[in-house]
């Protein structure tokens, strides 16, 4: 009866490590699994007024939904990548490079 009580145990415990293990292995595809839940959860009610009010069907509201989201990122993008780029060429120039400090001593 021990002996089959400590192998049950062992089971059970190397069971938890084995899903503990594969669940850190595949933590990135499950972190983008809920945040389609969030993205999904968040455009419902836009595309069920669309569908209601406008007489959208839902695949063009879901659609309509990415490229408003799209757009504000290219706008994002474009208002922020070039002052980035800008702030990043004025920080590289001014950086010493080491064949100029050695030319000095």
């Amino acid at each position: 009866m021990t002996a089959r009580r400590t192998a049950t145990v062992t089971l059970v415990a190397l069971g938890i490590v084995v899903a503990a293990l594969a669940l850190w292995k595949i933590r990135i595809v499950i972190a983008l699994v809920f945040l389609g839940f969030i993205v999904a959860a968040a455009m419902r009610p836009g595309v069920e007024w669309l569908q209601l009010r406008a007489r959208v069907p839902r695949t063009i509201g879901v659609l309509v939904h990415y490229a408003a989201i799209g757009g504000v990122l290219a706008l994002f993008l474009w208002l922020v990548v070039p002052r980035a780029i800008d702030q990043v060429q004025q920080a590289v120039g001014s950086v010493p490079t080491t064949s100029k400090a050695r030319k000095r001593q």
